[in-house]
């Protein structure tokens, strides 16, 4: 599945033919194209708290990727569903961008979803 988000406003007539062009080609390829809109404010911080996670420094902490995906299974605000998986400190990317480290676990690319301008 390929997931456009943007704001209906924002759609001028070369974008909307650019997704039917998007559409027609994910057809061919068996794949689903969907064309979101604006979505939630708070999932979309979750989704770019969580695209962190994919680099591959992340890797290699199955225990809290297994309690993380329980956490977020449902609907759940950032630090909330970081605490409820352990430590925010352990379970959740360094977000000022001084840190080096990462210290959550590392989530499969297919979590993240595409927009039209590249990964979120």
């Amino acid at each position: 599945m390929v997931i456009d988000v943007r704001a209906d406003d924002r759609i001028e007539a070369a974008d909307a033919e650019a997704f039917a062009v998007t559409a027609e080609v994910c057809a061919r390829l068996g794949w689903e194209f969907w064309r979101a809109g604006e979505i939630d404010p708070v999932l979309g911080a979750n989704v770019r708290w969580l695209a962190r996670y994919r680099h591959p420094r992340c890797a290699g902490r199955a225990e809290v990727t297994r309690r993380l995906r329980e956490a977020f299974a449902g609907s759940a605000p950032l630090l909330a569903g970081a605490a409820e998986a352990g430590d925010p400190l352990a379970t959740l990317p360094a977000q000022n961008g001084l840190g080096s480290a990462c210290y959550g676990p590392y989530v499969p690319s297919a979590a993240i979803p595409i927009t039209s301008t590249g990964i979120w």
